[in-house]
C-alpha cells in the first residue's frame, strides 16, 4: 500500500482525504513532509509509516468533523468559544482501564495502580506515558 501511495501520492491522497481534485500540489507537499518528513517507506511492515498514515487520517477526519461542527453551530448563532485544554491531571479514565485485571476488588487494583505509579515516577525518576 505505501508503494501505491507514495508512487501516486498526487492522486491518491486527495481521494483518500477527501480533498478537492484541484488541490495545490505545494499543500500535498506539506501534507507529505508533515507526516512523512518528504519521504514514505516502501516496506509496508515499516510501523513508523503505518503511524504516520494513521495520523494523517485521523487529523483530517477528527478535524473534518470538528470544522463541521463549528458551522452547525455558528449556524444556530453567532457567538462560540472555543476552549484548548492542555492540564494532564494525575489520575485518567486510562489509568482506570489499564488498573482493571479482575483479579481482585476494583478499587483495590486503582490503588495498586496508582502506587505503582508513584514509585516509577517519583522514587525512579521514570517519566510515565501519558494517553488520552
Amino acid at each position: 500500500m505505501f508503494e501505491f501511495v507514495r508512487a501516486n501520492w498526487k492522486t491518491t491522497i486527495p481521494r483518500l482525504l477527501y480533498l478537492q481534485d484541484s488541490v495545490d500540489p505545494e499543500i500535498l507537499q506539506k501534507i507529505n513532509d508533515f507526516y512523512f518528513g518528504g519521504t514514505i517507506n516502501p516496506r509496508p511492515e515499516f510501523i513508523g509509516d503505518l503511524r504516520n498514515m494513521t495520523n494523517m487520517f485521523t487529523d483530517r477526519f477528527w478535524n473534518m468533523g470538528f470544522h463541521n461542527g463549528v458551522r452547525a453551530q455558528l449556524h444556530h448563532s453567532n457567538q462560540l468559544y472555543l476552549y484548548y485544554y492542555t492540564y494532564a491531571g494525575e489520575f485518567t479514565l486510562t489509568d482506570v482501564l489499564v488498573a482493571l485485571k479482575g483479579e481482585s476488588h476494583p478499587l483495590i487494583e486503582i490503588f495498586g495502580h496508582l502506587l505503582s505509579s508513584w514509585v516509577q515516577r517519583v522514587l525512579f525518576q521514570e517519566e510515565l506515558p501519558r494517553f488520552g
